[in-house]
């Protein structure tokens, strides 16, 4: 999953132009773009308060070595243009985040949620903050019930990266909020309005790329009939390790886009719900190539 849950992403948005670059460089300095997706939960919404997002950076450097023969007969060590020291004690920064609600269950098959774009200064990256409000909420069988979190999220999702950031680059860091085992239903306790208690338990991963791997990575597409305004389905991709990554067909068109993968041979399940009665759909042997994109033929169930 770590390989390309990374990559799901329909569109990633360059942004710098090579001027803008130089000034990064000048300054020691790195762009930043922070995204949030979503793996598909069976709940008719999931609404999550996003307020705040801090990083913690470590900028202690080793001297380069300058002199390109001394390179040469050290290349038996390990290269890696920069080391970094260890910052236990380093502090938090905080980024600017317009305080906003996310239905993260409209946030797959290729939509994003824009969180921060930023500068940030070269050195490793060793971890980020989400920090979530109180305003959480699931929606099922048309009621919204408010998420209890637990106290221990109060200072904010912690995520470790341990990443460099190099000069003159831009990076896309993809926060994917996995709203299934995120949302826990709380046995068989009730709350005020006699409905089932559920808490907010975030699990999220984060993946830190640059732009412009984007040109790297192949996509798979197609359609589902009949389309989830009818029949639900949940459209699953899963590499030879069988790490999976999935999305919903849209509704009324059936279409479904896995973006940004690695060159890999996949097998693609869809599964409708078992109240359709209809069996599963599978494809095998799905070979994207490096920025390939590969149009299935419309699948029936």
């Amino acid at each position: 999953m770590k390989n390309f849950l990374m990559t799901i992403l329909a569109v990633l948005v360059l942004w710098g132009c090579t001027s803008d670059n130089e000034n990064f460089r000048k300054r020691g300095e790195a762009s930043m773009q922070v995204t949030l997706i979503d793996h598909p939960a069976d709940y008719e919404a999931v609404l999550v308060e996003v307020i705040g997002f801090d990083y913690k950076l470590d900028t202690t450097f080793a001297e380069e070595m300058d002199d390109e023969d001394e390179m040469e007969e050290d290349s038996t060590e390990e290269e890696s243009g920069s080391r970094f020291a260890s910052d236990d004690e380093g502090s938090w920064t905080s980024v600017n985040v317009e305080p906003m609600i996310y239905d993260l269950l409209e946030l797959n098959n290729g939509t994003e949620a824009l969180l921060a774009d930023f500068n940030l200064p070269t050195g490793e990256i060793e971890q980020v903050r989400l920090i979530l409000g109180e305003n959480n909420a699931v929606v099922v069988d048309g009621d919204t019930i408010a998420l209890t979190t637990p106290s221990g999220q109060t200072s904010g999702v912690k995520l470790k990266i341990e990443e460099p950031i190099e000069t003159g680059k831009n990076y896309k860091l993809v926060l994917d909020f996995d709203a299934s085992k995120s949302v826990v239903e709380a046995g068989h306790v009730m709350d005020a309005e006699n409905h089932k208690k559920y808490l907010l338990s975030p699990v999220i991963y984060a993946h830190l790329f640059e732009i412009e791997e984007e040109d790297l990575f192949g996509s798979v597409t197609g359609f589902v009939y009949p389309a989830p305004d009818s029949v639900s389905s949940i459209a699953y991709l899963i590499d030879g390790e069988e790490d999976t990554i999935t999305t919903y067909p849209e509704e009324i068109s059936g279409y479904f886009s896995f973006e940004g993968l690695e060159t890999d041979t996949f097998n693609l399940a869809i599964i409708p719900t078992d109240s359709s009665g209809l069996s599963a759909i599978m494809v095998n042997d799905i070979i994207v190539g490096e920025a390939e994109t590969v149009e299935l033929d419309t699948l029936n169930f």
